[in-house]
């Protein structure tokens, strides 16, 4: 069964790709288009901003998993006791 949490990843990392994509439409197309080079200077802005969301979501959720892996080894260290 997915979790929401597996959900949220997974359409973030699709919105990036999506990103990608126009980034390297974009870049074709600002040679010859200021306005193209200006989209795309701030889709990369964008892009740079969700990139650095994605890496602090993933560097919460490792801690999140390394205190929930604590606490259950304490628990189940207090039981063998």
């Amino acid at each position: 069964m997915t979790t929401i949490d597996e959900m949220t990843n997974e359409c973030l990392q699709q919105v990036r790709a999506g990103i990608d994509g126009v980034l390297v439409l974009l870049d074709h197309e600002s040679e010859r288009s200021e306005g193209c080079f200006s989209a795309l200077c701030l889709l990369g802005m964008v892009k740079a901003q969700l990139d650095g969301l994605l890496a602090e979501r993933e560097r919460m959720l490792q801690r999140l998993v390394g205190v929930t892996g604590q606490s259950s080894s304490h628990h189940s260290a207090g039981n063998l006791a």
